[in-house]
C-alpha cells in the first residue's frame, strides 16, 4: 500500500524520485487526476524536475504525464527506472518517452547515460526543484517537507527493486537474442532469417528434411509435449512418467506394463538367435523353447517317441 499525503480533503500518493529523470513522479489515480485537474486517468505525473537534471535538459516538464517509455506503459514511478536501467545494462542510452501534454500525446527523445543515472543528490534539495504551478490548494514545498523521510527511504529501497527487475528481464532478453543468432549450417546467416537452414540447396519451406539428418521431418515429429500418464506434466519434465508413485530413476517398470524394463531392453535387440525366440520374430515367447530331439531308439518316454523304440 502506498503512503498518502493530504491536500485539502484529497489524499495523494507519496512522491517518488526517478533516478533516470531526476524528477518527482506521482502515480495517477482518481484522486491525483481530480486534485490536479488532469484529463487522463493513468500514467505518471511529473510533479517537479531538478534544474539541469535529465528531464529538464531533455524537455520533460513539470505537469507532463508519462504514459510510455520505450513503447511500454508505465504505471509505477519505479517502472521508468527499471526500463532505463535495463537498457543501460545492454548499452542503450537513447529512450523515447510518450508524454501526455495539453490534451495530446507527444514523443520526447532523451539521452540517458549510466553517468546521468548514477548521479546522486540531497533530499533537502528536492523542495527547491521546479514544480508544476496549478491553481489548486496544493503546496509543493509543504508536500515534500511532509514526506522528506519517506522519499529518502523509498529512494534507497527502490534501488534493490530496480536492479532485480532489470536483471531478470535482461537475462530473458539475452537468451532470446542468443537463440535468434543460431546459425546451424554456419553459413553466416542466422537461422531466423536463413531460407535454407541446412544449406542443402532446398529452401526450408520445400525441404522435408530441414535438419539434414536423413529423416523426414514429419516422421520425426515433436515429442516434447508427450504426456504418457496424462498428469499434465510432459514426459521430458516428469520424474514419474507412469504416475505409479515410484520415481523413474528407481522404477524397474517405468511404462507400467507389468514387464521389467531391463527384460524389455534385452528383447528389443533379439534377432531370433535367442533360445527364447522360437518364432524368430524378435519377440520373447515368455518361456524356454522346447528342444525336440530325434528319438532313434533308446529314448524312453521321449517327447518324440513316435514308436521308434517300439514302446
Amino acid at each position: 500500500m502506498p503512503a498518502w499525503a493530504l491536500t485539502g480533503d484529497v489524499k495523494l500518493p507519496a512522491p517518488s524520485v526517478s533516478r533516470a529523470l531526476d524528477a518527482i513522479l506521482l502515480p495517477i489515480n482518481d484522486a491525483v487526476a481530480t486534485a490536479f485537474k488532469l484529463n487522463v486517468r493513468e500514467g505518471l505525473l511529473v510533479l517537479a524536475t531538478e534544474p539541469g537534471g535529465v528531464a529538464d535538459k531533455q524537455g520533460i516538464e513539470p505537469g507532463d504525464v508519462l504514459v510510455e517509455v520505450g513503447g511500454r506503459k508505465v504505471t509505477r514511478p519505479v517502472d521508468v527506472d527499471v526500463i532505463v536501467r535495463r537498457g543501460l545494462r545492454t548499452g542503450d542510452t537513447g529512450y523515447l518517452f510518450g508524454v501526455s501534454r495539453g490534451g495530446s500525446v507527444v514523443e520526447v527523445s532523451a539521452i540517458i547515460t549510466i553517468e546521468f543515472y548514477e548521479e546522486t543528490f540531497s533530499v533537502s534539495e528536492i523542495s527547491t526543484w521546479e514544480s508544476w504551478s496549478v491553481e489548486t490548494s496544493f503546496s509543493y514545498s509543504e508536500f515534500i517537507s511532509e514526506y522528506s523521510e519517506t522519499i529518502e527511504t523509498s529512494y534507497q529501497s527502490e534501488e534493490t527493486v530496480i536492479e532485480q527487475e532489470a536483471s531478470v528481464e535482461t537475462t530473458e532478453e539475452s537468451s532470446t537474442e542468443a537463440a535468434s543468432d543460431d546459425d546451424s549450417d554456419d553459413d553466416g546467416t542466422p537461422d531466423a532469417s536463413d531460407a535454407d537452414d541446412d544449406n542443402d540447396g532446398t529452401p526450408d519451406d520445400a525441404d522435408t528434411d530441414d535438419d539434414n539428418d536423413g529423416k523426414d521431418d514429419s516422421a520425426e515429429g515433436d515429442n516434447s509435449s508427450d504426456d504418457s500418464d496424462s498428469d499434465g506434466i510432459p514426459d521430458d519434465a516428469d520424474t514419474d512418467d507412469d504416475n505409479d508413485g515410484t520415481a523413474d530413476d528407481a522404477d524397474a517398470d517405468d511404462d507400467n506394463d507389468g514387464v521389467d524394463d531391463s527384460a524389455e531392453a534385452d528383447d528389443a535387440a533379439d534377432d531370433g538367435a535367442d533360445a527364447d525366440d522360437s518364432a524368430d520374430d524378435g519377440e520373447d515367447d515368455g518361456g524356454d523353447d522346447e528342444v525336440i530331439e530325434d528319438d532313434s531308439g533308446d529314448d524312453e518316454g521321449g517327447a518324440d517317441d513316435g514308436g521308434d523304440d517300439g514302446e
